[in-house]
């Protein structure tokens, strides 16, 4: 493929530059080649080169380097973007959680959660499924009213938070079916012991990771949309935009949300 590149714009391939290494590296951009099958092509190039006598045209070649990992960066993020589960699509789920069943309100009060305090999949859910960490993890007694239309969760680590100060959110009372504080005052019903975790099943188990994706994709395929299109943060990316559309300020989403760059943006 390099070699009839060269020959259909004209340029030396033996031996190389690295001026025509960046034209080529542009050329498998232009034709959606992966960030591998380019690396690749470009190792197969060094090894014509050397076995041809001449030297290594990869070797401390900072242009190609900072083109290859561009065309990675952009890649990956390209790949690995997920959509915003937003105000719309979660009137819908509601619908498919009016429930008094203990694991159906436990999963809602943490979808409704992560939507409106913009919390990150790794904030709402435990990292081992079989250790409860009561310095890490949300309990009872981490979230605490403080009339009918307004409640404080103490979220005690985040990404952003090293050290683990804490922080505490502060979530309103929407006064709709999609409401935070009313999905969580039908949680605690469920939970006597204040040190007890927040978000457990009925069968004693944890909410983790997988285990919270997972429902959110059987759910949104119920309702019509491709759940591979989700993950655990589309709650956080929904919330933001949401929040963005009723006119929050960008201070206060970059406030709630706990970001210190300006990716809430995107």
């Amino acid at each position: 493929m390099f070699i009839q590149f060269c020959e259909s714009h004209s340029l030396k391939y033996l031996p190389t530059t690295e001026d025509t290494l960046m034209l080529f590296i542009a050329d498998c951009e232009d034709r959606k080649l992966r960030h591998g099958t380019i690396t690749n092509y470009l190792y197969a190039i060094r090894s014509l080169q050397l076995e041809n006598g001449f030297n290594d045209p990869l070797n401390d070649s900072f242009c190609i380097k900072r083109a290859l990992k561009g065309i990675h960066v952009s890649q990956d993020n390209t790949l690995n973007r997920k959509l915003a589960i937003d105000h719309s699509i979660m009137k819908k789920l509601e619908v498919l959680h009016r429930t008094l069943d203990h694991n159906t309100i436990t999963f809602w009060s943490a979808m409704t959660l992560s939507f409106f305090a913009l919390l990150r999949c790794s904030e709402v859910t435990v990292k081992n499924p079989i250790h409860f960490d009561t310095e890490k993890d949300f309990t009872r007694k981490d979230v605490t009213f403080i009339n009918e239309n307004c409640m404080k969760v103490m979220l005690k680590h985040s990404k952003t938070d090293k050290i683990g100060t804490g922080v505490e959110l502060v979530i309103g009372c929407t006064k709709h079916p999609v409401c935070a504080v009313c999905s969580m005052e039908k949680k605690l019903k469920l939970i006597s012991d204040k040190n007890s975790p927040l978000f457990q099943f009925e069968d004693g188990t944890f909410l983790t990771r997988k285990v919270f994706i997972d429902h959110t994709r059987t759910f949104l395929a119920l309702i019509g949309i491709n759940p591979q299109d989700y993950s655990g943060y589309s709650y956080r990316i929904g919330g933001c935009t949401s929040g963005a559309m009723a006119s929050m300020e960008e201070w206060e989403l970059k406030l709630l949300g706990q970001w210190t760059s300006d990716c809430y943006k995107r």
